[in-house]
């Protein structure tokens, strides 16, 4: 149960926020990296999912092909 002399929590965090708001100078350069990051990621999983698809399309054609006889 709250205490009802506490004031609410909105009064109590107004006098502490900044009068400016808050400048990331360098997050363009931040999202850029995590973006390329991402992209990296993406390219190299599309690379071993190529590779695997191949191996189970060969392997099921080979296997096809042997027990069609």
């Amino acid at each position: 149960m709250q205490n009802s002399t506490e004031r609410p929590a909105a009064n109590r965090y107004s006098r502490r926020m900044p009068t400016e708001p808050f400048v990331d100078d360098g997050f363009p350069e931040r999202w850029a990296a995590w973006q390329a990051r991402g992209a990296a990621n993406d390219r190299a999983n599309r690379r071993k999912l190529f590779v695997v698809a191949a191996i189970l399309v060969l392997s099921a054609a080979v296997l096809g092909s042997v027990w069609s006889f």
